[in-house]
């Protein structure tokens, strides 16, 4: 099960899913997504981020300002730390700086900027960071008001390869959405197959940026597997050349933990994946990375590879919000291969 690492529910068309928000999560949920990450683009339509977020359980909310937003209500920082406060908030943004569709005097755009991560350091919730067009002065900002302290995720990233260096040197995440499946997206591909494991996060940003071959009028959260395997043999690869995760078949683990460590806490939500090899099944512990641990039972102890498998503290159906100690309770649920 894959995470959505950044998407805009509320403003998804669900005329393709009869009105129904349910339907499209389902449907989603059906192509291997698990958890959604709606994000707050300005205050206005906050509410409704939120209300989604309230009513599902697999959906998480962030709450901020898109730098190319303007005309509307521009939040103090204590407003943005009191909103943070909501249990179902885990981050702070879309914030950051956008030169390509904004012109002028932005000086405007950098303050609300540095608002935005002194309200993200307060509150104690990670960034979400728009750059486009802009690299060195979002580079300088979270340098110069030390984001790193609280660090996040670098959405939609189209920068170089010394941008995402820089980022991940400040506690940053790397998000690659579908922009990553373009033809003429050779150089961000690259950028893709030398992140190392623990920095990797993928996104759809629906309704907008639907990756090859889905470009055209619909685009949800059903499409992050497109770009979450481009490039999976070389993905793969630098998986297997990596010593902390040698041997994993398949990133979703890792995409999974690395977003609720970027949630430093906010996101508890935990995954075990069973896989096919040769004749048996191998079971992954999200927690450790291996099929050693004292988290999961033995593959040779799976009776049926569809059915029960029995775990201590990890929630297989899917993924819910773990309780407690991981290492002290008993669950039993059901493999999605």
């Amino acid at each position: 099960m894959l995470v959505d690492s950044h998407c805009h529910l509320d403003r998804l068309d669900l005329s393709h899913f009869a009105g129904s928000m349910d339907a499209a999560l389902a449907a989603a949920a059906e192509q291997g997504i698990g958890h959604f990450l709606c994000v707050s683009i300005n205050l206005e339509d906050y509410p409704a981020v939120l209300k989604i977020a309230e009513e599902h359980d697999q959906v998480s909310a962030s709450v901020g300002l898109h730098p190319n937003e303007q005309g509307g209500h521009d939040p103090a920082i204590d407003e943005l730390v009191d909103l943070a406060k909501h249990p179902g908030v885990i981050a702070i943004g879309e914030t950051g700086l956008d030169y390509f569709r904004s012109e002028g005097d932005l000086d405007w755009q950098r303050e609300r900027f540095r608002r935005h991560i002194a309200a993200a350091k307060e509150s104690g919730k990670p960034l979400i960071i728009h750059s486009r067009d802009a690299r060195d002065d979002t580079l300088n900002i979270l340098e110069e008001e030390q984001a790193s302290a609280v660090g996040g995720v670098m959405h939609c990233f189209t920068g170089d390869w010394e941008m995402a260096q820089r980022a991940m040197e400040m506690n940053f995440y790397i998000s690659f959405s579908g922009i990553v499946t373009f033809k003429s997206a050779r150089e961000l591909q690259d950028i893709a197959t030398r992140m190392p494991s623990d920095r990797y996060l993928v996104e759809t940003d629906s309704p907008y940026l639907a990756p090859v071959p889905h470009r055209g009028p619909r685009r949800d959260s059903g499409h992050i597997k497109i770009q979450s395997r481009r490039g999976r043999r070389s993905y793969r690869y630098k998986l297997n050349a990596d010593a902390a995760f040698r041997n994993l078949p398949w990133p979703a683990l890792i995409i999974h933990r690395n977003i609720r460590q970027v949630s430093l806490g906010h996101l508890d939500i935990f995954m075990c994946l069973a896989l096919p090899f040769g004749e048996s099944l191998d079971v992954y512990c999200e927690r450790c990375f291996s099929n050693a641990c004292d988290g999961c039972v033995a593959a040779d102890q799976i009776t049926d590879k569809y059915r029960l498998l029995e775990l201590k503290g990890i929630n297989c159906h899917g993924h819910y919000p773990a309780t407690g100690d991981p290492a002290c309770e008993d669950t039993t649920g059901y493999i999605h291969l």
